[in-house]
């Protein structure tokens, strides 16, 4: 590199790039590992405009958090792809890359190799996920096993417990021989006088009826999805239209409207044809003529609906989309018990409600503090995330650190069995599994140094130890029902000692002034 070069880049040697790279990935973990845990603390997030928000996910942190520096930004980068992938481990993944990173600082003191390390890394990382298939526990499908797996996840987020209302939802929503579409569960915050949590077997709409003589509740409803426009539109290409006096342009006049009112003809008829109830809701707009006919036939009707909700409402109703009122006959429409709109802090809501065997249904969270709707909201997610997560794996893996003492316990054993350079990697994997649970107990107000050794005693015998984060005793975490999905397990155990062995091996760090020109310029 020229002079010239080195006055314009920032170069660190070996052991200053090391030393940043394990200072800024403790400093990052120093604010995420505190969230872990049904007892860990809360964020407090203010966005740019000062609205504030507060989450115990390390999702939701490490998606709102700026991250420039580099380090920080490719731990960040693991934790967001462990967020897309299983919408959890978060917090857990970059507690256990700081850990690894932490323990191997101490040998590279005694100058060790990076590589030396690396290398026992990788074999403690392979023979780890070859573990998790021999712990791991088969799912269970009765009801009171699923609120478990559902608590294990959503009580680390909010105290409120929605793991019945949640175990319902994917019922509803579970096709046999299929994967749950998650896409089908919609989850609606509603500002209301007492807080409380509902399952709507169907969907909630947030507005209201579009005339005031429309029926606002409604039962054994029949459902008609539309998308076709019921007003008048412009004309996609300009065109005049030469007219020699006023009777021909009331003409023209009437029979543009004439069009308009066939359509909401046949749809008056399809509604003579079946009787009762009748709602209608359209993709598309409908104007005050329309609403008029509609309102006097006793349809009630929705407009300009979201192409998304027609897709939920055809799986909610069993409804097909209609685009051509030709096509109007009885078999395209759709059923629910019960129809109403409500009004909450001056927002009007639809619900479609009692639905026979719907495919989507809506999950309503009621309260005055936005703040404790928005924990409750990703306590929900969570728990049908950990589902879904379930139900894909077909098993489970025992919680409250039981799985980490296990393999930390395993790999002590294994490493009798190697070369002593290999022993080096496979040790300092051991010590850092047991960061997790350590981090369990801190956050809840335990003393980790001395439940860790009974843990390890216990588990020593071949019994599962977890920790009761209550009362400090060990316990078999499958009697209490706490479990962990076996794909975040495995996704933290495969991804965190790829990202600790790349920081391991940098030995410079090359910043240029343009680099350093941009950070001004966001700092500015």
């Amino acid at each position: 590199m020229s002079r010239r070069e080195e006055q314009q880049s920032q170069i660190f040697k070996k052991d200053q790039a090391q030393n940043i790279n394990f200072q800024s990935c403790h400093l990052l973990n120093d604010l995420m590992k505190t969230n872990i845990g049904p007892f860990g603390s809360i964020k407090m997030l203010e966005s740019e405009k000062g609205e504030l928000k507060l989450t115990k996910s390390g999702g939701e942190l490490i998606r709102q958090l700026t991250i420039i520096h580099p380090t920080a930004l490719l731990i960040g980068r693991a934790a967001n792809a462990q967020d897309k992938a299983f919408h959890d481990g978060v917090s857990s993944i970059i507690c256990f890359i700081s850990a690894l990173l932490e323990q191997s600082e101490y040998k590279l003191s005694d100058r060790i190799h990076p590589r030396v390390l690396v290398k026992g890394l990788e074999k403690a990382r392979d023979f780890v996920l070859k573990q998790l298939d021999e712990l791991s526990i088969p799912l269970s499908d009765t009801r009171s096993d699923l609120c478990d797996y559902v608590n294990s996840s959503a009580l680390t987020k909010s105290p409120m417990n929605v793991s019945n209302i949640v175990v319902d939802a994917i019922h509803c929503i579970k096709e046999e021989d299929k994967q749950i579409d998650m896409d089908r569960v919609e989850v609606f915050k509603i500002q209301s006088a007492r807080e409380s949590a509902r399952l709507v077997k169907g969907l909630v709409l947030e507005m209201g009826f579009r005339h005031d003589l429309m029926a606002k509740k409604m039962e054994k409803v029949r459902i008609l999805a539309l998308n076709v426009s019921l007003e008048l539109e412009d004309t996609v290409v300009k065109t005049i239209m030469p007219v020699s006096n006023a009777d021909e342009r009331e003409r023209m006049t009437i029979a543009e409207r004439k069009f308009v009112d066939n359509k909401i003809r046949s749809i008056i008829e399809l509604r003579d044809a079946v009787g009762g109830d009748f709602l209608l809701v359209n993709g598309k707009g409908i104007d005050q003529p329309s609403l008029d006919m509609l309102a006097h036939a006793n349809i009630s009707a929705l407009r300009r609906v979201s192409r998304k909700t027609l897709q939920r409402l055809v799986f909610a109703c069993g409804c097909r989309v209609v685009n051509c009122v030709d096509d109007l006959f009885p078999a395209v429409l759709g059923y629910a018990e019960k129809v109403t709109e409500e009004e909450h802090n001056k927002v009007k809501y639809v619900f479609i409600d009692e639905v026979q065997s719907p495919k989507a249904v809506s999950i309503v969270l009621g309260g005055m503090n936005v703040a404790n709707l928005d924990l409750t909201e990703t306590a929900v997610k969570s728990g049908l995330r950990a589902l879904q997560n379930a139900d894909n794996d077909k098993k489970l893996l025992p919680g409250a650190g039981a799985t980490e003492i296990a393999l930390s316990i395993k790999l002590q054993e294994y490493k009798k069995t190697l070369e002593a350079k290999d022993r080096l990697g496979v040790e300092i994997f051991s010590e850092a599994l047991l960061s997790i649970p350590r981090t369990l107990m801190k956050n809840s107000g335990l003393n980790p140094s001395e439940i860790i050794g009974e843990m390890l005693n216990e588990a020593e015998t071949g019994e599962l130890a977890g920790v009761d984060l209550e009362t400090g005793e060990v316990m078999d975490p499958t009697v209490f029902g706490i479990y962990d999905n076996y794909c975040v397990k495995r996704g933290i155990f495969q991804s965190a000692p790829i990202v600790a062995s790349q920081l391991l091996l940098v030995d410079e760090i090359i910043q240029s002034t343009k680099v350093k020109e941009a950070k001004k310029k966001s700092e500015d």
